[in-house]
């Protein structure tokens, strides 16, 4: 499929390309917060509550770009994130 979607593009069009990486992320969490004038929690966990192991899913979007010359390879750009825990419900062109 991807080999079929390269020649559908054609090189002329392939000089830039996206790449996206969904990761899974495990960690330890302590959520709160706080109404600024009471100091009353309103939403998360109460002071002194034991972290809580969570899994939060990340999607990563990279550019990649055609080398200037004739040598094989393309130059890659920095990771971004682009969606945590799928807030953009799947939209992943924003």
């Amino acid at each position: 499929m991807t080999y079929d979607l390269a020649d559908e593009i054609g090189e002329d069009n392939a000089y830039t390309r996206t790449v996206i990486a969904d990761a899974s992320i495990r960690c330890l969490e302590f959520f709160q917060v706080k109404d600024a004038s009471s100091g009353v929690v309103v939403q998360g966990m109460e002071d002194g509550s034991a972290l809580k192991e969570v899994v939060h899913n990340v999607r990563f979007e990279v550019l990649t770009e055609k080398t200037d010359n004739d040598e094989p390879g393309r130059k890659v750009g920095s990771w971004k994130i682009i969606d945590i825990d799928d807030m953009l419900e799947g939209n992943v062109f924003h």
